[in-house]
């Protein structure tokens, strides 16, 4: 099997996270490290942030996130934060909630604990700490290149649709391969429970009406789970249409695709919507 070990980074970057993905718990002072700039990513990492807004010490792990999108740029750490389980908040007249089904789904699925937490390009085991991510890092899986994967995504406004077109290549392993899209939605404002100072626990919790939710899950385009790339090889060309519901906004809407086999993922990109 052809393996690329495309991150010289991984061990230190990726450990940053310790801080943005434990569960409700302090983090000790030697537990967290200090990236060094001199790292550069050569593919781009998913990083699937489970959160909610019920969650106190969710927006921590959320400042992680933008920290590590700004040394990296948010093309090479592309987080999609997923709204599920008891301490996500379900839409309703009085609530602008971004809880969704599929997040649910992908809660119960992977037996989340705690939140927040993540997933690392699905390397295997949901992460709350910096030993558990360790142990992950540790794992050196293989990924695809930039270019493996790509999303163009454009609004129709006759049709109120988004026309999705996907080139995919199939990941040169044994087994199924799948192609997963997703609509994410950036820069929605939300209630959030937070911290008044997280500094300084406390002075209490507090309610920020305009808290500014980045990069959620809004939809799974073909399913929660994806579809089967069929081609034996090379490349694979998926186009999907997905009507736009009236809660989005189209000029904050991008497109999430990536494969994975043997659940984890290979190469993922993001593309804004065009309009």
């Amino acid at each position: 099997m052809k393996k690329r070990h495309i991150w010289s980074i991984c061990a230190t970057a990726l450990l940053l996270l310790c801080n943005m993905l434990l569960s409700c718990d302090e983090v000790s002072e030697d537990e967290r490290l200090v990236l060094a700039d001199e790292y550069v990513l050569n593919a781009p990492v998913l990083i699937e942030d489970f959160t909610g807004q019920r969650c106190v010490n969710c927006p921590t792990a959320h400042e992680e996130i933008e920290r590590l999108q700004r040394m990296f740029g948010e093309e090479n750490i592309i987080s999609v934060a997923i709204h599920g389980g008891p301490l996500a908040s379900y839409p309703t007249s009085k609530l602008n909630g971004l809880r969704t089904a599929t997040g649910d789904e992908y809660y119960n699925s992977w037996n989340i604990e705690a939140l927040p937490a993540g997933y690392v390009n699905r390397m295997g085991q949901i992460v709350y700490n910096s030993s558990e991510l360790l142990g992950l890092i540790r794992q050196n899986a293989s990924r695809g290149e930039k270019g493996d994967v790509v999303a163009d995504c454009t609004y129709d406004s006759a049709s109120n649709k988004l026309k999705i077109s996907v080139k995919a290549k199939k990941p040169d392993l044994q087994g199924e391969s799948r192609l997963q899209v997703w609509v994410v939605e950036d820069s929605i404002v939300a209630p959030q429970l937070k911290y008044v100072d997280p500094l300084d626990k406390s002075q209490g919790e507090t309610i920020d009406t305009e808290y500014i939710h980045r990069n959620v899950l809004r939809e799974a385009v073909n399913d929660a789970w994806g579809t089967a790339i069929t081609v034996s090889s090379g490349y694979a060309t998926e186009n999907y249409e997905i009507e736009v519901s009236e809660k989005w906004n189209i000029r904050h809407l991008s497109v999430v695709a990536f494969t994975y086999s043997d659940g984890q993922v290979w190469c993922v990109t993001k593309s804004k919507v065009k309009q």
